[in-house]
């Protein structure tokens, strides 16, 4: 019912409005994270150098590169909710000009393809990194093997590739109901 009346004004506004609040919160998420990432990466390189005073300097090294990729692999799985979040505002304009259009179609496919891509690159990042850690172990310094999946991002995008399943099992039926009449 919501889909076919959104000709009203009302409607309009409401989808303007999730609209902004979704991109001002991608925005927040992306420089929180930024921010959040970035400080706990300073502190543990820190904490690292602290603690190991007597270390080669090569070990050293390789354990701040290490703790590099396990900031960006932090930090990873929010820029991409940040991002889907921000193309996710983008179907949402294109949807209340016209919801069954080419434009709001070609959003949501690019917004299926980018949610699973996402969501392999999260997972395969973190068995990744756990396993380049396993595999230089004797060079890293505070190395830590958990595998961690950040469940509340993956939650998130598996949510925007569910709607845009359902939004295109709905378009699809709609063209079948077009075609009949």
């Amino acid at each position: 019912r919501f889909l076919h009346n959104t000709e009203k004004p009302e409607r309009r506004r409401l989808l303007t409005g999730l609209q902004i609040l979704l991109a001002l919160y991608a925005l927040i998420l992306a420089v929180g994270s930024l921010w959040q990432n970035g400080t706990a990466f300073i502190a543990a390189r820190q904490k690292m150098e602290e603690m190991n005073t007597a270390a080669d300097r090569m070990q050293l090294n390789v354990s701040t590169v290490f703790l590099m990729f396990q900031a960006l692999t932090d930090l990873f799985p929010s820029i991409a909710e940040a991002l889907l979040l921000i193309m996710t505002a983008a179907f949402i304009g294109s949807f209340a000009k016209d919801p069954f259009g080419a434009g709001t179609f070609s959003r949501l496919e690019k917004l299926k393809k980018a949610s699973g891509q996402f969501l392999i690159l999260i997972l395969l990042t973190n068995l990744g990194l756990t396993l380049l850690q396993l595999l230089f172990a004797r060079y890293i310094l505070n190395s830590s093997y958990l595998l961690l999946f950040p469940l509340t991002e993956i939650i998130v995008v598996l949510g925007i590739r569910l709607l845009t399943l359902l939004y295109l099992d709905g378009k699809r039926l709609k063209e079948d109901n077009d075609m009949i009449i």
